[in-house]
């Protein structure tokens, strides 16, 4: 009975020897597989430094391979497939990543980014909105919910999150520059003024931040608040076709039509092909009478928009203005040939044909002016047509 316990306890013994000799030999391959997985990882991080993206993309791959569990060769893996914009497996990695530490709060972030950069924004928003909850001071987070939220145009929550990233980094520019374009987007143009500004107290030499603010001025009708930003704008840029044009806009609708002439050419000079410029200026050359200087004006746009009927109505102006009736008489007839409803066309037309007496001509014209609701024409007919 003696020798069958002694025989009991000794093949315990020898059980629990072995089983202790077996996790020793598997602690050690585990070991020596975490140490393969750190050297694995390790060459990733040399070549993703050195931008061989491919390669550190199959070392993370053997360091997961070594070290299923290797949370940080997964995210890694994940960062380096969203460098090269493969952004659909990124986001497989980040979930990888995620379900090893669900509190992993760059792992939530950067799903979001790959999943914003798919434009797959509502699904970026809950990633993004993940981090947020890891990590309420998370002003990237904040910032990129932000901008998903205006690629959807939900303006005001995006202010909202713009708001939040201000308040956490009061000196982040490009916090306050997309809220100025999100109280643009919802017409608040005095609050998208001030948020601009706040972009220049960070930066006095932004020139972009200058032109935004000026233009939400102006939208809001103070032109000379609005002339003073795109002054500022052309110190740090003298070259800006666009902040001479906005300021000859500004200048034109306060009045100083002469002041505006010279800055719309200034813009001409900086940008030959300015459109705009070109109209306003042809517009401001025909109030001061100035008609040779707006028909080459007008002659340039119609080269480039033949069947623009404004500016072909705009010509007949200056010729008739001139003493050129006949002249006059073909824009006009051009003008209503491009635009039926153009009253103005109607009522002008009506009155060269009057100069040439054509008393028929020039009533049948007038009347379609008046059919067209033009106030003048309606108050002058009975005049015309005897």
């Amino acid at each position: 009975m003696t020798n069958c316990k002694e025989n009991v306890q000794k093949a315990i013994q020898i059980s629990s020897l072995i089983l202790l000799l077996f996790v020793t030999i598997l602690f050690q391959v585990q070991a020596q597989d975490q140490v393969k997985a750190i050297e694995y990882f390790n060459k990733g991080v040399d070549a993703l430094t050195q931008k061989n993206y491919k390669q550190a993309i199959e070392l993370y791959s053997l360091a997961i391979k070594e070290d299923p569990s290797y949370t940080k060769a997964y995210y890694n893996r994940a960062n380096t497939k969203l460098t090269i914009k493969s952004y659909e497996d990124a986001i497989n990695d980040f979930d990888l990543t995620i379900r090893q530490d669900p509190d992993f709060k760059k792992a939530h972030l950067y799903k979001g980014y790959a999943l914003m950069k798919l434009k797959m924004y509502d699904t970026a928003i809950f990633s993004y909105t993940e981090a947020i909850r890891l990590d309420p001071s998370y002003s990237t987070a904040y910032m990129n919910r932000a901008i998903c939220l205006m690629n959807m145009k939900k303006y005001k929550p995006a202010s909202e999150n713009l708001r939040k990233v201000v308040e956490l980094q009061p000196e982040n520019a490009t916090g306050f520059y997309n809220m100025g374009l999100c109280y643009d987007k919802l017409e608040q143009f005095d609050k998208a003024a001030l948020a601009y500004g706040n972009v220049i107290k960070i930066n006095p030499a932004n020139k972009k931040a200058y032109m935004a603010k000026g233009k939400a001025l102006m939208k809001d009708k103070k032109y000379d608040l609005a002339s003073q930003d795109f002054s500022s704008a052309l110190q740090e840029d003298p070259n800006m076709a666009d902040a001479y044009y906005h300021r000859a806009y500004c200048k034109m609708k306060l009045k100083n039509t002469r002041a505006a002439m010279i800055d719309f050419s200034l813009a001409l000079d900086a940008e030959p092909a300015h459109k705009s410029a070109r109209k306003y200026r042809a517009a401001c050359y025909l109030e001061k009478d100035l008609y040779d200087k707006a028909l080459t004006d007008y002659q340039v746009l119609l080269k480039d928009d033949p069947e623009n009927a404004r500016n072909h109505y705009c010509m007949g102006v200056a010729y008739l203005n001139m003493e050129k009736p006949e002249n006059a008489l073909e824009k006009f007839s051009d003008a209503i040939d491009l635009d039926p409803k153009l009253a103005e066309a109607y009522y002008n037309r009506a009155n060269v044909h009057v100069k040439l007496l054509h008393e028929e001509e020039a009533c049948r014209d007038i009347k379609k002016a008046a059919e067209l609701r033009l106030p003048q024409a309606i108050e002058n007919m009975d005049k015309v047509c005897i």
